[in-house]
């Protein structure tokens, strides 16, 4: 189990963007999480999905 999900404070924020590959298969999920709340507003979850298409970009190269 994540220690940061059992812990007193747990996991007070969240956010995901899927890995989709360019045949549009799902190869899993790039997040963050945190034990304090944010508010995440559309720069942030457009960074976030940025980064999620540059980690599939990665993953395609030899």
């Amino acid at each position: 189990m994540c220690p940061i999900a059992v812990r007193d404070e747990g996991i007070r924020s969240y956010a995901g963007a899927p890995l989709v590959s360019a045949g549009g298969h799902v190869l899993g999920g790039l997040c963050v999480l945190d034990v304090r709340p944010h508010d995440f507003d559309d720069t942030t979850l457009d960074l976030l999905r940025d980064r999620a298409a540059r980690v599939v970009a990665l993953l395609g190269r030899d």
